[in-house]
């Protein structure tokens, strides 16, 4: 159905922030973002996830393109079946974080570095 009703009184401006955080390297871009709201995930596509390391509630998803030049690239792909599979609900025990409580949600989710 592509009809949406909805009861704005309950709704709040920041249900769904989306925001672009741009800087230099190293500058804490990062860090910024794992202050959202807990759980988040990072999909760490610059093999950085360490710049988070130590930050309760923060989960991280690296995706590693393949390294011979002639194969196609596959982190994009793989990053959207993760997605899929969040939208669906899933836990993220479900999703492979074995020390994560079970039941347990995403709440914020971060792209790092998407363009390297």
């Amino acid at each position: 159905m592509s009809t949406e009703f909805k009861d704005m009184s309950t709704a709040t401006p920041f249900d769904k922030l989306k925001c672009a955080l741009i800087g230099k390297e190293k500058s804490g871009k990062s860090r910024l973002a794992a202050t959202g709201r807990k759980p988040v995930i990072f999909f760490d596509f610059d093999q950085r996830s360490e710049s988070v390391a130590g930050i309760s509630g923060v989960y991280s998803i690296t995706f590693r393109d393949p390294s011979q030049s002639h194969l196609q690239p596959t982190a994009f792909n793989e990053m959207l079946d993760v997605l899929s599979n969040i939208e669906r609900e899933t836990t993220l025990k479900d999703l492979g974080f074995s020390s994560a409580p079970n039941g347990l949600r995403p709440r914020t989710l971060v792209v790092d570095s998407c363009q390297t």
